[in-house]
């Protein structure tokens, strides 16, 4: 391994585990507040069409086809949702 490989290989494990750090903060400090955000939002609503029957039909029932713009944008579970 050369030294730029290892320095690139030491870098990506640096911000790797920063993100990971501030990720694990990011989440306390939304539970502590009382908060969500907009990935909470779709987890949520993705528990909530899986969970309860009577709500996924009705959904489905209005909005049975939607438009996606951007589609390789998507996250997995914006495409569960």
């Amino acid at each position: 391994m050369s030294l730029s490989d290892a320095a690139r290989h030491l870098c990506q494990r640096v911000v790797a585990s920063d993100l990971k750090r501030i990720r694990i903060l990011f989440s306390q400090h939304k539970q502590q507040s009382n908060l969500i955000d907009f990935d909470d939002m779709i987890a949520m609503a993705v528990r909530l069409l899986e969970e309860n029957a009577r709500i996924r039909r009705k959904v489905h029932k209005h909005n049975q086809h939607i438009h996606v713009d951007e589609f390789q944008d998507l996250t997995s579970i914006q495409v569960k949702l």
